[in-house]
């Protein structure tokens, strides 16, 4: 599965985290939007640093940034196992 969503609660409030891979010739990334109910709240992307580990790429709000480790494991979770 390459495109996915993920509900998360961050700061008491429940966001949609919709995550879109995208192929690019620099590699494979992920684009992500953050919506309440129906509104985008943020969007950023995510790369692959290697070795499987997801960075995000900045410019991302500080709030996005704080949760990176949280959001490299949810890649991980709906990557294909190979």
């Amino acid at each position: 599965m390459t495109d996915f969503n993920q509900w998360k609660h961050v700061g008491g409030v429940a966001w949609n985290f919709k995550f879109t891979k995208v192929f690019t010739p620099g590699g494979e990334k992920y684009f992500i939007s953050v919506l309440d109910q129906q509104n985008i709240i943020a969007s950023f992307e995510m790369k692959d640093k290697g070795y499987g580990t997801w960075v995000i790429v900045q410019p991302a709000p500080q709030w996005i940034t704080n949760l990176q480790t949280e959001l490299d494991s949810i890649i991980k979770t709906h990557e294909p196992v190979m």
